[in-house]
């Protein structure tokens, strides 16, 4: 592998509590509605605010409808993360890993189902501007379906000046694990702070699956995996 392509939700920030949150106070505000555990890990968890939207207010609401209810509900998440301090910052050990892949010179992307806003936001608190050059960040614009379609990790492979097949992704949600599978990603690694078999056992192609990225010698390591056969 060559580059290295991070989702960032649930991967490089762990912030799924937080998008949990809002989505449940969201449509229970708007629609009166309390979904059930599993109604948000198949429809709602690593999926794009347009898909959940279209879910939920049905298949032929408005763009504009969409876009209102998107930063409706990504406004209340991100008042969420500035009210939790404690949590606030990026996944253990991963400022230093992106420094070593940075001393290395080993090319970097995001590939993110957040919006622009939500980007700024990122950039803004988190200082990623010295890890991450913002034509190598690919985020929901509209112009892509979401995951699992591998269109977001070909676009980010893309913006490498890379093939799918040279690079490593790190994911944490079905959804995205299946989209760099799609995509012909080289290597893919699942970052499961709560329970990192589940995701072996789900997907046994993966290379690892990891509580956070403080195992930066292995993690690195990675970087000189077998690239995945359509046979894995």
């Amino acid at each position: 592998m060559t580059a290295v392509i991070f989702d960032f939700n649930g991967t490089m920030f762990f912030d799924s509590d937080k998008h949990e949150q809002a989505w449940r106070r969201y449509l229970e505000q708007e629609l009166g509605k309390r979904i059930s555990r599993q109604t948000y890990q198949r429809e709602v968890h690593g999926k794009d605010n347009a898909d959940i939207v279209r879910y939920f207010w049905g298949a032929q609401v408005s763009a504009e409808e969409i876009s209102r209810r998107s930063e409706e509900k990504e406004s209340l998440y991100r008042e969420l993360c500035l009210a939790d301090k404690a949590a606030f910052h990026l996944a253990g050990g991963l400022p230093e890993f992106l420094d070593a892949l940075q001393e290395q010179q080993t090319p970097v992307a995001i590939a993110t189902t957040a919006e622009l806003a939500n980007v700024r936001f990122y950039f803004e608190h988190f200082g990623l501007g010295r890890w991450f050059q913002p034509g190598r960040v690919v985020y929901q614009d509209g112009s892509f379906p979401g995951k699992p379609n591998p269109a977001i990790y070909r676009r980010a492979a893309a913006a490498l000046d890379k093939r799918p097949e040279e690079c490593l992704v790190f994911e944490d949600s079905g959804a995205g694990i299946t989209a760099a599978r799609q995509a012909g990603c080289g290597a893919i690694a699942c970052v499961a702070p709560a329970d990192s078999s589940r995701c072996l056992a789900a997907f046994p192609f993966l290379k690892a699956s990891i509580p956070d990225f403080r195992q930066r010698d292995f993690l690195l390591s990675l970087l000189q995996a077998p690239a995945l056969t359509a046979a894995d």
